[in-house]
């Protein structure tokens, strides 16, 4: 799948000689997605800054299964983008990040798996699959409690 896709678009009309013609513009457009799903308004009321930046970082990040790591490089990873999007204004420590961590297991949306450092975003409330694939996750969650 395409990351992206170039969009033409009218920005604007000139007038020449009485007659009206389209200026057009270019943008591109993001393709790639992920389904939020309505049950997650409960467990996201609340949450702190940092720990809603990292649920979207780790929701980005996420492999097919919605596994995703948390261990030093991930941690500096997050910080940096951090720091990148806010023009330094907001930067979290690696402590910062973990407490995070620990917030989003106690909320239910990420999953402790059986190896260390590694979660499951829960498939319940984020999924970038089709809906088959997402009850399956489900199911196997599940049974594996």
């Amino acid at each position: 799948m395409k990351k992206e896709v170039n969009i033409t678009y009218i920005k604007e009309w000139a007038l020449t000689d009485g007659i009206h013609r389209p200026i057009h513009g270019y943008a591109k457009v993001g393709t790639l997605f992920t389904k939020h799903y309505h049950s997650a308004i409960f467990l996201l009321a609340g949450l702190n800054a940092s720990s809603r930046d990292l649920l979207e970082f780790l929701i980005q990040r996420m492999d097919g299964a919605n596994v995703v790591q948390s261990n030093t490089k991930i941690r500096e990873d997050f910080i940096s983008l951090i720091e990148r999007a806010t023009g330094g204004d907001i930067s979290y420590t690696h402590n910062t990040v973990k407490k995070a961590f620990q917030t989003l297991v106690k909320k239910n949306l990420i999953i402790t798996r059986n190896h260390r450092g590694s979660y499951t975003v829960n498939p319940e409330y984020f999924f970038k699959k089709d809906e088959k694939d997402r009850i399956q996750q489900i199911k196997l969650i599940l049974e594996n409690k």
